[in-house]
């Protein structure tokens, strides 16, 4: 399955903050997924949870610059080759 490719950050807030990239754990059936984060708190108190999907794929190689079209007059540079693409 596909489950790696998909980027959740997450953060635990309290009275210590942490903060990364959940690791996919494919399940034992290998047809489902979780994602997993983990940390180690020092601090007694409060805390919670937050996590967000970011992209989907966001890891991708590229091999060649992505050249966007421009307008005539409208931007003379290539952005692109200042700001490469990260998909």
């Amino acid at each position: 399955n596909d489950c790696n490719l998909f980027t959740i950050w997450v953060r635990v807030r309290g009275p210590e903050i942490m903060a990364g990239s959940a690791q996919a754990v494919e399940a034992a059936n290998e047809e489902s997924c979780y994602w997993k984060f983990n940390f180690e708190l020092q601090v007694e108190g409060r805390y919670g949870v937050d996590a967000k999907g970011l992209i989907w794929n966001g890891g991708v190689e590229h091999t060649d610059k992505m050249k966007c079209e421009f307008e005539k007059g409208k931007l003379p540079i290539e952005i692109l080759d200042e700001y490469p693409l990260h998909a």
